[in-house]
């Protein structure tokens, strides 16, 4: 009976030792093993996603009159999907460097080190919830590769509405009107502002932003997203 005890008391320290063992670093697009020298993405999906980046854009009514371009890199393919989930939900925000590397290569021509990065803004309920803002994290690392000044609390949003992805395109364009106001925007002054996001898809949160800082006389805006969406 010792013996036995002995037996069973080694083998769950065995599988005890073995649980503790950390797990090996997996590609968030493929779920493929990732090679020593690799972070997030397999080298096979990174030169996958690497090929499909362009630049891209769309333009989005605004209620003053005028348009709003926003740029992109990607179509929101199952890899660029998995990217977005990934840093947004699973607590992933250093995938933010190569979500803003992408951007960075759509929106290099449209920035100078004197354009102003605003991040579209979480409800502080829906940060605290998330412990950061996905879109701030790629504000400020893409203002980092343009040497821009980011102004992360240029907007609020005033209601903590409707997550957008379990809408449909009515709902989404209702869900956040009159959301955003400014708050911070001393020192953007004549500046031209890049409003930033994860993703466009009926392009409503991105116009009420812009359209708050329109308001208060910020003229030159324009905004970029990792990938477009169709709804």
């Amino acid at each position: 009976m010792n013996i036995l005890r002995r037996v069973a008391c080694e083998a769950g320290s065995l599988g005890r030792a073995v649980f503790a063992l950390p797990l090996a670093p997996l590609c968030v697009i493929c779920g493929g093993s990732l090679a020593a020298c690799r972070r997030w993405i397999c080298s096979r999906c990174a030169l996958s996603v690497a090929q499909n980046a362009r630049p891209r854009w769309r333009r989005v009514g605004l209620a003053g009159g005028g348009q709003l371009r926003i740029w992109y890199a990607l179509e929101y393919t199952p890899a660029a999907s998995a990217l977005i989930r990934e840093m947004k939900y699973a607590d992933k925000p250093g995938l933010g460097d190569v979500l803003a590397a992408l951007v960075w290569t759509v929106v290099a021509s449209e920035m100078t080190c004197e354009a102003a990065v605003v991040p579209v803004p979480l409800h502080p309920a829906r940060r605290r919830e998330r412990g950061y803002n996905q879109s701030e994290v790629l504000g400020r690392k893409l203002a980092r590769l343009a040497g821009s000044p980011v102004f992360p609390r240029a907007l609020r949003r005033t209601r903590n509405t409707s997550a957008q992805a379990s809408l449909d395109r009515q709902g989404r364009l209702k869900n956040v009107v009159r959301s955003f106001r400014t708050w911070e925007v001393s020192g953007i002054g004549p500046r031209r502002v890049m409003l930033v996001d994860d993703v466009i898809t009926t392009g409503s949160t991105l116009r009420e932003c812009a359209e708050a800082l329109r308001d208060c006389g910020l003229e030159d805006v324009q905004a970029c997203t990792v990938a477009s969406r169709d709804l």
